[in-house]
């Protein structure tokens, strides 16, 4: 046997390593949702109310802006336009004081955060 072809064969083998499982994930993830068990969509989506858009935007805002910075700008209100949950805090109630609050969009249907910011 050459050089070549024990090259050759190990490539193939690290080739079928590789895409077997491709091929196997491709098979599964064409099943349709509705196919699949376990994979149930509430009606009103994942984030059904403005109470549930604020825990989540609270999940998501204290670990990156700090518990101290979201709890200073409670209650955070939220408001759904067009599927999306436009979640923002209360300016700075100081007078005088200068800053922006955090916002949070997160998708009705999916639970999605698709921005998240906090201005200065």
């Amino acid at each position: 046997m050459s050089p070549n072809h024990n090259a050759a064969s190990m490539y193939a083998r690290k080739l079928l390593f590789v895409v077997a499982p491709l091929m196997l994930g491709a098979t599964l993830t064409g099943e349709s949702m509705q196919e699949q068990p376990h994979a149930y969509v509430p009606p009103d989506g994942f984030v059904p109310d403005a109470v549930t858009a604020v825990k989540i935007a609270e999940a998501v805002l204290i670990p990156v802006y700090g518990a101290d910075q979201i709890h200073s700008e409670m209650p955070l209100t939220a408001r759904l336009e067009n599927g999306v949950w436009m979640i923002e805090g209360k300016g700075p109630s100081t007078p005088g004081a200068h800053g922006g609050v955090a916002i949070v969009e997160i998708s009705k249907k999916d639970a999605t955060v698709l921005r998240m910011s906090h201005g200065k």
